[in-house]
C-alpha cells in the first residue's frame, strides 16, 4: 500500500473522507480554502478498506493512493 495523496486543486473539503476514515484524514484551512490533507502516523494496515472507501467516495476524485515501486 503506497502512500495516500489528496489533490489540493480539486479537493473542496466537503469532509466525506473524514467522515469514512478518521484516523486518516483531517481538514485545514489553506489560503481561504478547507481542504482534505491526510495524517502521518495511522495503521495503513488496519485502515486499508477506510482508504479504499475514501478513495471510491471522493464527490472530485481528489484522493489517490501512490504507487508502490
Amino acid at each position: 500500500m503506497g502512500k495516500v495523496l489528496v489533490d489540493k486543486k480539486r479537493c473542496i473539503g466537503c469532509g466525506l473522507c473524514v467522515a469514512i476514515a478518521p484516523d486518516v484524514f483531517y481538514l485545514k484551512k489553506i489560503d481561504n480554502q478547507i481542504i482534505a490533507l491526510p495524517n502521518e502516523d495511522y495503521d495503513r494496515t488496519k485502515e486499508k478498506e477506510n482508504i479504499q472507501d475514501a478513495i471510491e467516495g471522493c464527490p472530485t476524485v481528489a484522493i489517490r493512493e501512490e504507487a508502490k515501486n
